[in-house]
């Protein structure tokens, strides 16, 4: 493991993988139907090229979505997620009309329509471009025509250019890189509200025709961020600021991070902390969803093997404080332990979240009196907000012990008496 300034360069190990020929099924999508995965990449090393230093890639993943294929440029509806469903967002720094691409279909998006374990040649990577042509990923965008490599557009019909900017990078990711993904569940009206902001941000570009991508500034992962902190998740981080300005860098292995530990290490046991957050309380009283919950789980996707196009062995870099290696052991807990990666156990941590969270509820009063620092209209509203947390709080409980008995494990999982 390697050290560099204020980062940490990792060695990607990745667990293996399966594949499974209904399009992708998994006992997860049945359970959830409806998510926002965000998945961290690594560095690439194309063989015959130089390979890229370790920032990675950030983009997102989301099922019971779809592109909207009436639309002259890039946007997304609400659609019912059937097998293999979904759609990759991702930023590609060519664009000027547009800040995100999306291609559609699992398989193709993070496996280029390639079974993991079949040999990675030119002919199935030209399949794989061939097939972004067919449907159409970069339709109705513009792009930065002085930005291309060197010779592309000589080779190559500007929209196949396009393509193979996106193919190991924006989808078909796993062609030339390992990836790190973190899935959030979503109610239909918290993933309305993310593509509703997605959909304004191509919007806004496409009048403007004057997005810019900045490795720094405005770059893949400040989107992700952005895109969950539009709903109330976390702080928006500017674009356009200096990079010394460190809390407005982003990172894509820290968006990872950063998601997982939201879910998985942010205490909902006290209602009062959920209540001084203005985002969160929203979340809850108006969409029924909180940021922490269970079904926050990762995955380790690795490169394909084997794989005549690329390296492996490859690197992502995760953003640590000087003296900190905090940053660095969350991503190796998270990519490496079951306890985040196995949705069993997962359901049932959360379990006991939810079961001692309620077996401990104080009177309304007692948190009341830890509210006197707020304006008076604020504390007004507590007492109704702690009825919905509560019910919340048995919502949960009730939806963690039914999925739990599709495992099998425990039947039935006892209830408190609060």
């Amino acid at each position: 493991m390697k050290r560099n300034g204020f980062f940490s360069a990792l060695i990607g190990v990745c667990s293996s993988l399966t594949f499974t020929t209904a399009a992708l099924a998994s006992d997860y999508q049945t359970l959830f139907p409806k998510y926002a995965e965000v998945c961290a990449l690594s560095q690439k090393a194309k063989i015959g090229e130089e390979a890229e230093r370790p920032w990675g890639h950030s983009l997102v993943f989301l099922r019971g979505v779809c592109r909207d294929l009436m639309s002259p440029i890039p946007q997304l509806v609400l659609c019912e997620p059937t097998a293999g469903s979904g759609v990759m967002v991702s930023v590609n720094s060519l664009t000027k009309n547009v800040n995100w691409i999306a291609s559609e279909g699992e398989a193709y998006a993070f496996y280029g329509n390639v079974f993991p374990g079949t040999k990675l040649t030119t002919v199935e990577y030209d399949q794989a471009v061939q097939y972004g042509l067919m449907t159409d990923i970069f339709k109705g965008v513009k792009p930065h025509f002085d930005q291309f490599k060197p010779g592309q557009l000589e080779k190559y019909q500007v929209n196949e250019a396009l393509v193979r900017s996106a193919v190991d990078i924006d989808t078909a990711v796993t062609f030339g890189r390992d990836a790190y993904c973190a899935r959030v569940p979503m109610n239909e009206q918290v993933l309305g509200d993310l593509i509703h902001w997605l959909n304004e941000k191509n919007q806004a570009f496409a009048r403007t025709e004057d997005y810019q991508w900045d490795a720094f500034k405005n770059n893949c992962a400040h989107l992700v961020h952005n895109a969950f902190a539009s709903l109330g998740v976390w702080p928006a981080k500017q674009t356009g600021t200096p990079p010394w300005q460190v809390s407005n860098l982003a990172v894509p292995a820290n968006e990872f991070i950063d998601t997982m530990a939201v879910a998985n290490l942010t205490d909902i046991s006290d209602p009062t902390g959920i209540f001084r957050n203005p985002g969160w309380r929203r979340l809850l009283v108006e969409k029924n969803w909180l940021p922490a919950r269970h079904g926050v789980v990762s995955r380790n996707l690795p490169i394909q093997t084997p794989n005549e196009l690329y390296y492996g062995n490859l690197q992502i870099f995760v953003f640590d404080y000087p003296f900190s290696n905090k940053n660095e052991a969350l991503f190796h807990a998270f990519t490496q332990s079951s306890t985040y990666q196995d949705l069993a156990a997962n359901l049932l941590r959360f379990h006991e979240i939810y079961s001692k969270s309620l077996q401990n509820l104080q009177d309304v009063s007692a948190y009341q009196a830890t509210l006197k620092d707020l304006p008076m209209s604020e504390q007004a509203q507590f007492p109704a907000f702690f009825v919905r947390y509560k019910d919340y709080l048995k919502e949960q409980l009730d939806d963690v012990t039914f999925k739990l008995s599709s495992f099998q494990l425990v039947s039935p999982l006892s209830q408190p008496t609060r």
